[in-house]
């Protein structure tokens, strides 16, 4: 009986040691810290130090750095919680490019998660720097702020073996209408933008207006010309180019535009390395001002030329192509301000447009071949500057060669000294689909050992008749 008390009161005491045992464990739980803010974050690397703004109530932690710092190596200094541990952890490091979350453990194990996000202070304006007189060894223009980066005085010139180099983003201001950047025939100008960080060059801050700077002149044919992601804004200033590339000259035009000149865009007596998507616009002359033809075959429809006062490729003088050239399509048409001689190929793309001045003519020579096959939608337009019968000469083929007009419309030529808008003596020509008008004399003069094949041509308002075969001395309505 004895032993029996003894085991339950064993047992009895068991059992409370067992619940004070649960309390207690209960009690050490419940005191286990659930909190979980950051209370400070620093980056002590620099002098002062940098500290952060923290909103615990949104999780958004911000900081502003000096603007030369590096963002791809940051280390923070964090302080948390008591108890709390916090990943990345304090002291490590970082790429702050983008936001970075920072998550934090409270001792009971919940989590709160923050934003950090990181931004540059504005780099400090700097003045910009004045160019004036002469440069004769190589030298890079950086872009040194957002605004102006150099003031020109006057004519630059850069001179001897120099190469000038001009970064993206820099923007230099010339001071008044006889500012330039002139180089000279062994030198060279180097202008590469990008598609983010333009090359601009434009008037003083205080003249918007058109022609308040003279512009770019190139006089040498290095190869390393070159004006790439470049604007040249309200220069030609006394009727002058904007750019001016001389007689011997050579550069690379791509991505530019050209705008707002007081006379011509470009003025091109040299050559193009290459030539492609620019802009041209709002000149108060034409956007490119050519010598002959074939300067014009590297230009294409990647280019575009808008709200020019004379709205049209100017070619001045006298052409006679020695070398197979083909014309391509552009949005305004080809002035030919002279005559052209063919005593190679010339070949003419579908939808370009002549314009020929007063008396202008082409002429196919012996050994030249006129290849100009339009298509239904994009004729090609032979056609002239005043819309008068007879005001420009015509088309005449001297040439046994492959001849072909195809798609063409070709009008008011064919005065006196041509006789008709198209002349041929011991030549060879196949037209079809082509339309032959406001003629002063005839369409189609034809004789002289010349061989024509033909099909769908139609004439309207031919001034002595549509068609003379001079072997018989015949005035036809068609093409025999």
């Amino acid at each position: 009986m004895k032993k029996s008390n003894l085991s339950l009161s064993v047992y009895i005491n068991a059992i409370v040691f067992l619940l004070c045992l649960t309390f207690f464990i209960s009690c050490e739980k419940e005191t286990e810290s659930s909190e979980k803010i950051i209370s400070s974050f620093q980056f002590e690397a620099f002098d002062p130090d940098v500290v952060a703004a923290i909103d615990n109530a949104t999780g958004n932690i911000t900081a502003t750095l000096p603007y030369d710092a590096d963002v791809t190596s940051l280390i923070p200094t964090i302080s948390v919680s008591p108890n709390a541990e916090v990943n990345p952890a304090s002291g490590v490091v970082n790429d702050f490019t983008g936001s970075v979350i920072y998550t934090v453990t409270a001792e009971d194990g919940s989590t709160a998660t923050y934003t950090v996000t990181v931004s540059l202070q504005a780099a400090p304006v700097e003045d910009p720097l004045t160019l004036s007189g002469s440069m004769s060894e190589n030298r890079i223009l950086e872009d040194r702020n957002d605004g102006i980066d150099y003031i020109i005085e006057g004519s630059f010139f850069v001179e001897g073996n120099a190469l000038l180099t001009v970064e993206p983003g820099v923007k230099i201001a010339f001071t008044g209408v006889d500012g330039q950047i002139v180089v000279g025939e062994n030198a060279g100008l180097k202008m590469q933008g990008t598609a983010e960080k333009n090359i601009i060059l434009t008037g003083p801050v205080n003249n918007p207006s058109k022609g308040a700077w003279k512009g770019v002149d190139y006089g040498s044919s290095r190869s390393d010309n070159l004006m790439e992601y470049v604007q040249i804004l309200n220069a030609g200033a006394g009727e002058n180019e904007a750019v001016w590339i001389r007689s011997s000259a050579k550069v690379s035009i791509r991505n530019c535009r050209i705008a707002g000149s007081e006379a011509i865009g470009i003025y091109q007596e040299g050559s193009f390395i290459e030539f492609k998507n620019n802009v041209i616009e709002e000149c108060e002359k034409y956007p490119i001002y050519v010598e002959n033809l074939n300067q014009t075959t590297l230009f294409d429809s990647t280019s575009i030329f808008i709200n020019n006062t004379e709205p049209y490729i100017f070619i001045d003088g006298y052409t006679d192509i020695t070398n197979d050239i083909v014309i391509n399509p552009l949005d305004v048409p080809y002035f030919i301000n002279r005559t052209i001689i063919i005593s190679k190929s010339l070949t003419i793309k579908p939808g370009v447009e002549f314009l020929v001045n007063f008396d202008g003519y082409i002429s196919v020579s012996e050994s030249g071949k006129l290849v100009a096959e339009g298509k239904p939608e994009r004729q090609i337009l032979f056609t002239g500057v005043e819309k008068e019968s007879g005001y420009w000469i015509g088309i005449n083929f001297h040439s046994k060669l492959s001849n072909t007009l195809k798609n063409c419309i070709i009008e008011y030529a064919g005065n006196d000294f041509n006789e008709a808008i198209i002349y041929l003596e011991y030549a060879k020509l196949n037209i079809e689909d082509c339309t032959l008008r406001n003629s002063m004399n005839y369409g189609v003069y034809y004789g002289y050992d010349a061989t024509i094949t033909h099909s769908n041509v139609s004439f309207d308002n031919c001034g002595t008749g549509n068609v003379y075969l001079w072997d018989t001395d015949e005035v036809v309505t068609q093409l025999p």
